[in-house]
């Protein structure tokens, strides 16, 4: 038979859990909810996903159809391990399909913080460029003017003591 999935909080696991479980109608309303409702900020999941969505649920049906045929008294051994091979194997492609949603997720969460993070770094190289152009124009305009008049007015001290010196 199907071995427990282990707890946690993924939609994976707890539709996974519904299907071992035999609930396979909230496996699969589950599902549709995750594709449809569960990602508001990333509408392209939906279309990424839909795919899936179909497969994930022909998938249950076929779990649920090879599950009940197995529990028919007039099918020989053989045919009954055949049945439990064949939804095992449905089993894991179940899981191996609600992966790859999952997959699509984390990389469009990925996308989307890797597009955060150029707007930030963007963002601080405008901040950036604006303070220190603004400083190079107050340097120009206020500081340097001063910067000349005190260096010259300097200038002209030294000069003068020198020339006081010499003569």
């Amino acid at each position: 038979m199907f071995k427990r999935v282990y707890a946690s909080n993924s939609v994976k696991n707890a539709i996974l859990e519904h299907v071992v479980s035999q609930d396979y109608e909230q496996a699969m309303s589950k599902l549709k909810v995750y594709v449809e409702t569960s990602n508001p900020d990333y509408p392209v999941f939906k279309r990424r996903a839909e795919k899936y969505l179909s497969y994930c649920n022909e998938l249950i049906l076929a779990i649920e159809t090879k599950r009940r045929l197995s529990r028919h008294h007039s099918l020989s051994a053989t045919q009954i391990k055949e049945l439990q091979d064949n939804y095992n194997n449905h089993f894991k492609q179940l899981t191996d399909s609600l992966t790859r949603m999952e997959r699509i997720e984390r990389s469009l969460k990925l996308e989307d913080m890797r597009s955060t993070g150029v707007f930030v770094r963007a963002c601080q190289a405008s901040v950036l460029i604006l303070f220190l152009g603004g400083l190079f124009i107050e340097f120009k305009k206020g500081l340097l003017t001063n910067l000349f008049f005190v260096m010259t007015d300097s200038f002209l001290r030294l000069a003068e003591r020198l020339a006081t010196l010499v003569t």
